[in-house]
């Protein structure tokens, strides 16, 4: 670890124009950078009782990453109302997110000969995606036990993508140096309208049934979803719901992740003519129950889910962002699923507030389509598949102008594709050493180091005795308050595995002002 910047700007307004009208809007922009640099040098003692030429003199190894990350949120929201029973919702928003990561790689074996082997990698890669949608929805709820919402609207999604990489070989007797470049930016245009209503039977039980049409344009092809939905929600005592839901979706970006552990690159892409949006068909079914301590509720859930995705892209074995080829060139088509059980207490009211939620899940892929086959076309773990997903956050209101807070986080690690085995392949080289081969037994075969931390703060809240309407509140906070050293990448160098880590312990004073 080198270092790292970050910084987050955060603005709210709400103005109110009269009884029927309120206008508000918000906006976000963040930005994080992080580098991080690594040599090793290796020397190795001369055995005169050994072929001179076979031996290694000295290994060099230098590794350096620099990461960037931002993004934009802004949203514009316009609330008006036509009677008690009917209002009317406009929504603009915008967002951006976008990374670029550089990498330089240099390795060199040196034999006592003074032959040599020596490889530099150069790479740099920006990725990056934006949406602006507009959004009108017309909710009615004059109906009686009906309430009746009708949306429509437009989005217009960008993505894009450079890279350019440089590979320098050499060795006693040749040099090689490759170069090379690719990118793209596409667009894709998509027209929503949706129907939703939402009927209540006997108080007791709630059903919403809806539809969602999405109609999605992106290089010269077109794409229909229909989309249906449904809700049940079943009350048969006060403190007691049981929940059901059952969607299909379908999303017309598909994003492309490296399973190299090394390599931490998200790449979206758009459909194409021979690749179709992404479907997806989830259940749910779950049980709540409240209950009161002290005369406050605490609120305990529980919910199992199945999602199953159809036309899902990976990368095919051995592909490369950097190879310079297109990406339609070096992807697979397959599924995928998705199961799990998410637990949730939380309790809302009091002067001791906070909630446990705790999710365990399984994210699996299968390619084993003709031609399209990854794995052997065997079953694999998805690249975010993370077992163990737990998170503790109480607070603790000392009094009306002083609370502390506390969050703990939990996480199994993501997955990654490694060589665990290696053997040397003999083959004849400039001073005649071997090189090694690493063998990979399947697809994302590496479970990455499991994550956790915890965050304090400490808040004040300030009134101005003069003006009613304003306000300030001083915030003091700990993010990773144990210093854990938390795995960005991790990366071999010989026989070992090496971590990166990002963000220790960072104390921060944030203010705020209200009026």
């Amino acid at each position: 670890f080198e270092g790292s910047d970050y910084y987050d700007i955060n603005a709210k307004y709400m103005h109110i124009l009269g009884s029927k009208d309120k206008l508000s809007a918000s906006f976000y922009i963040g930005n994080d950078y992080s580098n991080a640099k690594n040599s090793e040098t290796h020397k190795y003692d001369y055995n005169p009782d050994e072929d001179k030429s076979s031996q290694l003199k000295e290994t060099r190894y230098r590794y350096s990453k620099g990461d960037k990350m931002g993004n934009i949120a802004s949203t514009f929201h316009w609330d008006h109302t036509i009677s008690p029973s009917r209002t009317l919702h406009s929504l603009l928003t915008y967002s951006e997110y976008k990374s670029r990561t550089y990498t330089d790689t240099e390795s060199e074996s040196i034999a006592w000969t003074d032959d040599f082997d020596y490889l530099r990698q150069q790479g740099s890669f920006e990725s990056g995606i934006s949406d602006l949608t507009l959004k009108v929805e017309y909710i009615d709820d004059t109906f009686k036990n009906h309430t009746l919402a009708i949306s429509g609207g437009y989005t217009l999604q960008r993505v894009k993508s450079t890279v350019e990489f440089t590979s320098h070989k050499a060795n006693l007797y040749d040099t090689l140096i490759m170069s090379g470049n690719n990118g793209y930016k596409e667009y894709v245009n998509t027209f929503h309208i949706s129907l939703d209503d939402q009927m209540v039977f006997w108080e007791k039980l709630k059903i919403g049934l809806g539809v969602r049409l999405n109609n999605y344009f992106v290089k010269n092809s077109n794409y229909l979803s229909i989309e249906p939905r449904v809700r049940l929600r079943y009350s048969p005592i006060k403190t007691l719901r049981l929940t059901g839901s059952f969607t299909i979706m379908s999303q017309a970006i598909h994003l492309l992740s490296s399973n190299n552990i090394v390599s931490k690159h998200d790449l979206w892409v758009p459909s194409t003519s021979s690749y179709a949006p992404t479907k997806a068909h989830q259940g749910t079914i779950g049980i709540e129950y409240e209950y009161k301590i002290d005369g406050n509720p605490v609120i305990i859930s529980l919910e199992g889910y199945y999602k199953k995705m159809i036309n899902l892209l990976e990368y095919k074995d051995g592909a490369s962002y950097t190879s310079g080829q297109n990406w339609e060139k070096q992807v697979c088509v397959g599924d995928g699923w998705s199961y799990g059980v998410q637990f949730l207490a939380q309790r809302k009211v009091g002067p001791v507030t906070g909630w446990i939620g705790y999710t365990w899940s399984r994210t699996m892929r299968q390619f084993d389509r003709p031609g399209q086959e990854i794995n052997f076309g065997k079953p694999f773990h998805a690249k975010y598949d993370r077992e163990h997903d737990l998170s503790i956050t109480l607070q603790y209101r000392v009094t009306k102008k002083w609370d502390l807070a506390a969050t703990f986080i939990y996480g199994t690690g993501t997955r990654g594709t490694i060589g665990l085995q290696k053997y040397e392949d003999h083959m004849y080289r400039p001073g005649g050493y071997n090189s090694s081969i690493y063998y990979v037994s399947e697809r994302n075969n590496y479970k990455m180091p499991d994550y956790h931390r915890l965050d304090i703060g400490s808040t004040w809240y300030l009134k101005d005795k003069k003006h009613a309407n304003f306000g300030h509140v001083l915030n003091l906070s700990v993010y990773n308050a144990y210093c854990n050293f938390n795995p960005f990448l991790v990366y071999p160098s010989g026989d070992k595995m090496y971590q990166l880590s990002l963000f220790p312990t960072i104390p921060s004073l944030s203010y705020t002002f209200k009026f």
